[in-house]
């Protein structure tokens, strides 16, 4: 079977078809996975519609989802959780032979929100990921929007004016959740000054989707301010374990928990 990551700078050695081949390799599956890069929502539609005819195609992963994405594809049937965030990360063809589309970001990340206080979010980012996070929580969220300035070479900060605001959002904060792609490779750096960690309450966890962490100043900045830091790797394992379930249904009948326990037990980088 083939599969396929799409998406602006696609790339097998990203998490996800790391695990995906682990999986593959330990359950003897015949999986087969091409990166297919794509610059635009149009291109991207058009790749769709070209994979989906392919004889041996079984699914794609969705690397960058863009929001309304599966409302642009004839015939979709995307899920319910689709339909009400408007983002799908999971595009794939089922056994009745219908376009699917699921957001397995949002599966996880209810299963994964349970673990914090949710009494005070804090949300760096309003993308994608952002509308997924606020539907889970179902609760009225503090946002911060990053700006890229152009002026300086990968590097992306908060508006100037809004900083004294930020602190103040900060101190009341049980959970800082960064939702902006900043710290992966090939992306700017952290949305915010390292220097406003220090304004978090100690009771605060920051919760950093950010699963590649080619960029440490996060991290690093919890550590010296004391406050819990907790990567975004068990989101994306348990988001990778889906999608896999889901694609290759047709191959397997193993639960999600025991597909999650075979790469709990292998350390996948």
């Amino acid at each position: 079977m083939k599969t396929y990551i799409v998406g602006k700078n696609a790339s097998l050695s990203a998490r996800s078809p790391k695990i995906f081949r682990y999986l593959a390799s330990k359950l003897n599956i015949p999986l087969e996975m091409y990166p297919k890069d794509i610059s635009n929502k149009s291109s991207f539609i058009t790749k769709l519609r070209e994979l989906s005819n392919q004889d041996d195609f079984h699914g794609l992963l969705i690397t960058n989802p863009w929001k309304k994405l599966w409302s642009c594809y004839e015939e979709n049937h995307p899920s319910i959780r689709v339909k009400s965030s408007g983002v799908s990360n999971l595009f794939w063809i089922d056994k009745r032979q219908r376009n699917r589309f699921e957001n397995t970001d949002l599966i996880a990340l209810r299963l994964i929100l349970k673990r914090f206080n949710t009494e005070n979010v804090v949300i760096i980012g309003t993308g994608a990921m952002y509308k997924t996070i606020k539907l889970v929580l179902n609760k009225k969220v503090k946002v911060i929007t990053s700006q890229y300035d152009s002026t300086i070479k990968n590097k992306s900060r908060i508006f100037r004016d809004d900083e004294s605001k930020v602190i103040e959002i900060f101190k009341k904060s049980t959970l800082v959740i960064n939702a902006t792609p900043c710290g992966s490779l090939g992306f700017p750096e952290m949305p915010i000054e390292s220097s406003l960690i220090a304004f978090l309450p100690q009771n605060c966890t920051v919760l950093d989707l950010v699963h590649t962490h080619s960029n440490l100043i996060f991290k690093e900045s919890c550590s010296y301010n004391s406050i819990k830091y907790v990567n975004g790797i068990p989101m994306n394992n348990i988001q990778a374990v889906i999608n896999f379930k889901i694609i290759c249904s047709n191959y397997i009948n193993k639960s999600y928990s025991y597909l999650y326990s075979l790469i709990s037990k292998k350390l996948i980088t």
